[in-house]
């Protein structure tokens, strides 16, 4: 076997057009030819990974158009403000806009119907006039007037939370977060140092309205929305333990509408929550500090089956306890951020997943709750306003095998959890982990079964000559063997765990190079 084979280690992944690109082994010299798959997965906003950084990636969206181009007819003007462009920019572009109010009664806004957390933001600074007003309007208007002679609070009517930021110069990141259903537009106004509206000018620059409880990264839209981040059909290589590999995983729904704005929950007693308190394992600032020793917030779901599962990322000090109706969990938090999952024994009743002390002091960050109808957790799912699925994802190749001529298949892979029943691939057969489990090759209606931890990363080959089919797995070959082999072209679809590695040598390799592939 030539060395080449092995080079590419975990990394023989990567994206690019929208498609995902394995790797086989296609001439006799041992070189990578790449095979491209086509990758779904809907509802962007609804899958996470666990990039490089270590921190949570969601799919983000810029829900204005022409975000920066505010003489477009897409932004309403009432009492006939004058914008004028070319200016000088918080980023050294000449991407601003002075904006001159003419009259006292004006506004530029953009029409909408968002229903559920959202935050509005513009990046601005003073001119002639002293300060700006932003509004959220909805039943109840949600706004903030700010002074950017120093960036200071005039006054605030902020439904969650606010955020002034100073990037330099002048210029100020002004943002509110806001919680309606419906939010119908995003509104501009100029204000003077008391914050009525006022005749004179500023400068704006790059708006957003985007899902969430705080303003991310500018997004640039044109004509239509635009989003960055975590997009969909996109493969989701993750990076969970430090280690690269593909995300895939069934459809899921969180069942907790609101996985971040934990000030919405319903609360007993007084527990002291403080929204956008710290930094989330998605690196922002958006965790929530929950302050008790007995009281409590709590969301209420419906159980259907026993072993459902909610889970919740915390840090902090003090010892929590937890409910899912009538089952307790007691978990210590650190001052680490961790996962915590509790799974519930009940069936077919109302059930308050609630978060509350245990007669001492807590002090703990919040991020993240998650409630899914399965006995182990999937990756993140963020809500806003409404429980959320995520599709399953979906990598396929029609063409990656020639199963008439003989070939090795070898996958480097995990499950999130040994319950896991998805499968890895099909076209040759199905490889799973049954209920068990065990980690079941299917085919030709035979199972093929093995025993093992295989949450842990695992190497798993099938090889196919001219007579047979065998197996080897992490270094050792299976006393299996298959003797009504496929013909034909197999395509691989790819619907479950964490995959690290996915190689097909179109030759039979030897026991010692198999057994040298499949060692950990």
């Amino acid at each position: 076997m030539s060395n080449a084979s092995l080079e590419l280690g975990g990394d023989n992944w990567a994206a690019k057009d929208g498609n995902l690109l394995g790797y086989a082994v296609g001439d006799s010299s041992g070189k990578y030819v790449p095979r491209e798959f086509t990758f779904t997965r809907g509802s962007n906003l609804a899958a996470t990974r666990v990039a490089a950084n270590g921190l949570i990636e969601k799919g983000r969206e810029n829900l204005l158009t022409q975000s920066n181009n505010f003489s477009s007819s897409d932004w309403m003007k009432f009492g006939s403000p004058t914008l004028t462009s070319g200016q000088s920019g918080y980023d050294g572009s000449n991407n601003a806009w002075l904006y001159e109010s003419t009259t006292i009664s004006h506004s530029m806004l953009q029409l909408g119907s968002f229903n559920g957390v959202y935050t509005w933001s513009v990046y601005a600074k003073a001119g002639t006039a002293d300060g700006i007003r932003l509004r959220l309007s909805a039943s109840t208007d949600t706004n903030i007037y700010v002074n950017l002679t120093d960036g200071s609070i005039i006054t605030d009517q902020s439904g969650i939370t606010y955020n002034i930021e100073s990037v330099g110069s002048g210029w100020y990141r002004v943002s509110i977060t806001s919680n309606a259903s419906p939010h119908t537009d995003a509104r501009i106004i100029v204000v003077d140092n008391v914050g009525a509206s006022t005749t004179g000018t500023i400068y704006i620059q790059d708006a957003q309205l985007e899902i969430g409880l705080v303003a991310t990264d500018y997004i640039e839209t044109g004509a239509s929305t635009v989003q960055a981040g975590l997009l969909e059909d996109e493969p989701r290589i993750d990076y969970t333990g430090g280690t690269k590999s593909l995300l895939l995983e069934p459809s899921r729904t969180n069942l907790i509408g609101q996985s971040e704005y934990f000030d919405s929950w319903n609360k007993v007693g007084s527990p002291t929550i403080t929204n956008n308190y710290g930094i989330s394992p998605e690196g922002v600032q958006n965790s929530t500090r929950f302050e008790t020793t007995s009281d409590r917030i709590l969301y209420s779901v419906t159980t259907i089956n026993a072993d459902e599962t909610f889970s919740i990322y915390m840090r902090g000090s003090g010892t929590l306890r937890m409910n899912i109706g009538s089952d307790n969990f007691y978990p210590s938090v650190t001052s680490d951020w961790v996962r915590y999952e509790f799974k519930t024994t009940q069936v077919g009743s109302q059930t308050n997943v609630q978060i509350r002390g245990n007669g001492s002091a807590v002090d703990v960050e919040l991020y993240g709750a998650q409630y899914e109808r399965n006995d182990y957790a999937t990756s993140y799912i963020p809500t806003y306003g409404s429980s959320a699925t995520r599709s399953a994802d979906n990598a396929a190749n029609t063409d990656t095998i020639d199963a008439d001529n003989d070939f090795t298949l070898m996958i480097e892979s995990r499950v999130g959890s040994e319950s896991n029943t998805g499968k890895f691939f099909d076209g040759l057969g199905y490889l799973n982990i049954n209920d068990i489990g065990n980690l079941r090759f299917r085919y030709n209606s035979t199972n093929y079964s093995e025993s093992g931890d295989f949450t842990q990363t695992f190497k798993w080959l099938l090889r196919k000559n001219s007579t047979k089919m065998e197996i080897f797995l992490n270094g050792t070959k299976l006393s299996d063997s298959i003797t009504i082999l496929p013909t034909g072209s197999a395509d691989i679809n790819f619907e479950n765990g964490y995959t690290k590695q996915f190689i097909v040598f179109p030759t039979a390799l030897s026991d010692a190079d198999c057994i040298t592939l499949t060692t950990l």
